[in-house]
């Protein structure tokens, strides 16, 4: 038989039928929007945690930055106040690294 034939006899089912559709369209719907709101809070949560990770990331790197300016600076200090012990400090480092290179070629 057509569908249409048989509209007539069975219209509590399709009162039914069309409550049903409504239904999923309502929940599908009701799921779009929650999922769509979760994600918004995840991806603004995830924003944040970008940006705190950046803040901590600078403020570290700028102590780091600051130490390393502190360290240069005593050794600069360091070596106008003694160019002598610099002078052979470095003859003495250069010596040793002569010496261990040389022990290497003699072994192989």
């Amino acid at each position: 038989m057509p569908k249409g034939i048989l509209t007539p006899f069975f219209p509590a089912t399709q009162r039914d039928v069309s409550r049903l559709q409504q239904s999923a369209t309502d929940a599908v719907n009701d799921f779009s929007s929650t999922a769509t709101s979760h994600a918004g809070k995840i991806g603004g949560q995830a924003r944040d945690l970008a940006d705190h990770f950046q803040e901590e990331g600078t403020t570290h790197f700028r102590r780091a930055k600051g130490k390393l300016v502190d360290l240069v600076t005593v050794a600069n200090d360091f070596a106008h106040d003694r160019p002598l012990v610099c002078i052979v400090g470095a003859l003495v480092i250069g010596i040793f690294i002569g010496l261990s290179r040389r022990r290497r070629s003699d072994n192989s």
